[in-house]
């Protein structure tokens, strides 16, 4: 996987996931605003934090484990995120 790739997987993923958090804003307006706002900058926060690994990773370690930590970590990180606005949307 290329580093172009990964960037723009992380982009996309948590824009669509922006995106449904936006939406139940505008859908439920009043309603839980002020957590589904910092599930958003949390969400943001997650995102530098993955660029940041991205673009800065030691070049002697073993770069394909680097990478995939990475990708796993994306994967983990939205699926809790995606748990956390669930749980929002029930109460």
């Amino acid at each position: 996987m290329s580093l172009r790739v990964l960037k723009k997987d992380i982009e996309f993923l948590v824009n669509d996931f922006i995106e449904d958090c936006v939406l139940y804003l505008e859908l439920h307006p009043g309603k839980h605003d002020e957590e589904v706002r910092r599930i958003i900058f949390e969400t943001i926060d997650f995102a530098n934090d993955l660029f940041y690994r991205v673009n800065h990773f030691d070049k002697k370690s073993n770069v394909k484990e680097h990478f995939k930590a990475i990708k796993d970590d994306l994967q983990k990180g939205l699926d809790a995120f995606c748990d956390r606005l669930s749980e929002v949307a029930r109460s």
